[in-house]
């Protein structure tokens, strides 16, 4: 992946469809941990099931989609107080995807993050 993603692809997706990387136990550790902390578990308005991350810098994005598959997006944030533009880096699966990600990491997750999980997939 080209970490100069901002010049060459901003408001596009790179899209992986299927995972790049075998996943060990310590990287099934590192996914839960990384996505307890900095993911999201919701429907999308299509109702379809999405888990996703949300960065500043793409390097631990990268990692999820070699693992996970899924897709890479860059989009504007705001202009910092220098007007600068800020840009966030997303990760997202979702649909099958998502919920095999889910039953992946499911056991490692805190009671919270299992509640929001439980309530992406089984909502009506």
């Amino acid at each position: 992946m080209d970490f100069n993603f901002k010049e060459k692809y901003t408001s596009e997706k790179i899209k992986t469809p299927i995972a790049t990387e075998n996943i060990s136990e310590n990287d099934l550790n590192w996914i839960a941990g990384f996505l307890e902390g900095e993911g999201y578990f919701r429907r999308r308005r299509s109702y379809e099931s999405s888990v996703g991350a949300s960065q500043k810098d793409i390097e631990a994005l990268v990692k999820l989609q070699k693992f996970l598959g899924g897709t890479l997006r860059l989009d504007f944030n705001h202009k910092n107080k220098m007007g600068e533009d800020l840009y966030i880096y997303h990760w997202e699966v979702y649909g099958r995807r998502a919920k095999s990600v889910c039953s992946l990491i499911y056991k490692y997750m805190s009671k919270r993050r299992q509640i929001q999980i439980d309530n992406m997939l089984f909502r009506g």
